[in-house]
């Protein structure tokens, strides 16, 4: 049996984000310019979640595609707060993107955990086109909620990160080293690898 394809993209996020701008100056202990810090911040968000494989902001939205059916599926970057829609290319010559109904299927989010969709058991999957590798496209809204949610070892993280990546070059390269290991240790705690 070949391996299951899967993709995911972010599609738009919240300005709710686990650390803000003014944090981030604070946490480095001096005023910067503003446009450099929000760029390492921004990067050190996306690091920590390629990383951990989870969303750590309070919402994102993101694109899932998948090659073929599943009784379940399994969504990546929890936690999962909901399925905007599951869609599929049929198999017209030209294929069209066409809607499961979502009583089709229920949906499960857990906080702490991956969360999942899984169809009824009536639901019988219709015949996929040939013509395209990403013939699922699923629709997830994924994150906290709320800045209020997001757990603080997650803002840690970030806030050392981003102090990581502005000062690393500046400092020795002990700070480099011992730096990088706090925030993967923090980080280690909070991954939940792949899930698909």
């Amino acid at each position: 049996m070949t391996m299951l394809s899967i993709s995911t993209t972010a599609l738009a996020s919240t300005v709710d984000e686990p650390v803000t701008l003014a944090e981030a100056n604070d946490w480095l202990g001096h005023p910067g310019n503003d446009a450099e810090v929000q760029a390492v911040l921004d990067s050190a968000v996306e690091e920590a979640e390629a990383f951990t494989r989870r969303t750590l902001r309070a919402t994102t939205t993101r694109t899932i595609t998948y090659d073929r059916w599943q009784h379940v599926f399994k969504m990546p970057f929890p936690p999962l707060q909901s399925i905007s829609s599951v869609k599929y290319y049929n198999t017209a010559d030209t294929p069209v993107l066409t809607t499961v109904t979502n009583t089709n299927y229920n949906v499960s989010t857990p906080t702490d955990g991956v969360g999942y969709f899984e169809f009824i058991s009536t639901f019988v999957p219709p015949t996929l086109t040939s013509l395209r590798s990403d013939r699922i496209e699923i629709i997830a809204v994924t994150g906290w909620g709320s800045k209020a949610n997001i757990p603080a070892r997650i803002k840690v993280a970030i806030r050392h990160l981003v102090k990581y990546n502005f000062d690393g070059e500046k400092e020795p390269s002990n700070f480099q080293v011992s730096g990088r290991r706090s925030v993967e240790t923090i980080l280690d705690s909070l991954s939940f690898g792949f899930y698909g």
